[in-house]
């Protein structure tokens, strides 16, 4: 008979009561030995395994030998959550009476006190805030635990988190492939982060991720995500749960009139029946000739829309209620000094430029995504009037912000 079939039999025969009954004896008899030999190299194994038999006296002395240490530091606020909910203290569990919710929140405020550093503690901070109702607070720590995590990846050589939202036609899937190439990331973080860039600009959603959730802290992932997102209030709450950084690309709203009316033709030629559907396109647009197709997206939807985008954006930087730093990147600049481009964007994310492999310039073809990438196809595009009106529709300030001639 295997050792893994006689384990088998044994889980399944022995009554509960009975292991846990040898598991009593044998923790005792190890306990006894650390306390007479002072024999710290179980400590760890044995700490967990006096919370499993809710055994907190040998607990709370195992923890209290390391005094200084943050690892064994950790487990107090465990053990109080133990003795809240008794053998019912599954991990997700937040629903505290006042007494112990007093007890664990000194608790947690205290070895932060002591360790102003750790992420761990500000996440488990958050939690505790949230669940008297305290979002305000809850807030600030799951921030402070992300500002936290990424000085932790960067000291670890990794990347953290590189969050985009770029304007339709501004360079946003380029920037966002060439940076995960360029740094070698592999993972997907789509798969972690889910985000629906629809109907721009007003409904492109970043979820919360569910690893948020989870009874344990999970660190920031490292990976690039390139969205649409606009700054919206569901995403002006979200994004401070995923991310410190954001990095936001504009590009000449003349230009990208210009970019987006031809990319429309591109969703006929690919046959995006779904973009179709969400963009908007008035009855038999696809007939009209450019100038009429121009005029109407100047007067209801393309020009306003990125407008509402980077105002948007630039009020969300503006907020000192919003705690997320932002990066402003011209589409502009990745066209004409590529270089440069990427070198701020991984300054931004504190990434070491010797760690990134620069792009090839992208090949540019008709009736594909990347059609151009030109920055002054307007001027030749747009008569003199479209471009008076579009002048006077964005903000004065914004010309010389973001480096957009007037003519």
């Amino acid at each position: 008979m295997n050792s893994n079939y006689f384990r088998k039999l044994m889980v399944k025969f022995i009554p509960q009561a009975f292991k846990y009954k040898v598991a009593r004896i044998l923790g005792n008899i190890l306990f006894k030995l650390m306390t007479i030999g002072h024999f710290n190299v179980l400590d760890k194994k044995l700490l967990w395994f006096f919370i499993k038999l809710q055994d907190f006296d040998k607990a709370e002395k195992i923890i209290s030998k390391h005094a200084n240490e943050l690892y064994y530091l950790r487990f107090l606020e465990k053990v109080e959550r133990c003795k809240a909910f008794g053998k019912f203290s599954e991990e997700r569990r937040l629903d505290y009476n006042q007494k112990d919710f007093k007890r664990i929140l000194n608790i947690n405020q205290n070895l932060i006190k002591r360790f102003p550093e750790d992420f761990h503690l500000h996440h488990s901070m958050g939690k505790n805030y949230a669940s008297n109702g305290d979002q305000e607070r809850a807030r600030f720590h799951f921030f402070e635990s992300l500002k936290l995590q990424r000085k932790d990846k960067l000291a670890q050589g990794k990347t953290g988190l590189i969050f985009i939202a770029g304007g339709h036609r501004s360079g946003t899937g380029f920037t966002e492939r060439s940076l995960r190439e360029g740094l070698n990331i592999k993972d997907n973080i789509k798969l972690l982060i889910r985000n629906f860039d629809e109907y721009f600009p007003n409904d492109g959603i970043v979820e919360l991720p569910t690893y948020i959730g989870t009874p344990h802290c999970t660190p920031m992932p490292d990976g690039v995500m390139g969205t649409h997102a606009g700054a919206i209030e569901a995403n002006l709450k979200t994004l401070p749960l995923i991310t410190d950084k954001i990095l936001v690309i504009v590009r000449d709203i003349r230009q990208s009139i210009v970019s987006k009316v031809a990319y429309s033709e591109y969703l006929r030629f690919s046959g995006n029946i779904t973009a179709l559907l969400q963009y908007q396109y008035p009855i038999d647009f696809f007939y009209w000739p450019i100038e009429k197709k121009i005029d109407w997206q100047i007067d209801n939807y393309y020009t306003p829309a990125d407008i509402e985008w980077i105002t948007g954006w630039l009020k969300a930087d503006a907020n000192p209620a919003f705690p997320c730093e932002i990066f402003f990147s011209e589409f502009e600049a990745l066209a004409n000094n590529p270089k440069k481009y990427f070198q701020d964007i991984l300054s931004f994310f504190e990434i070491p430029e010797e760690k990134f492999i620069y792009p090839q310039k992208p090949k540019f073809k008709s009736n594909t995504h990347l059609r151009k990438g030109s920055t002054n196809e307007w001027k030749e595009i747009l008569n003199v009037r479209q471009i008076k009106k579009i002048n006077n529709a964005i903000p004065d300030d914004w010309f010389d912000r973001f480096n957009w001639p007037k003519i």
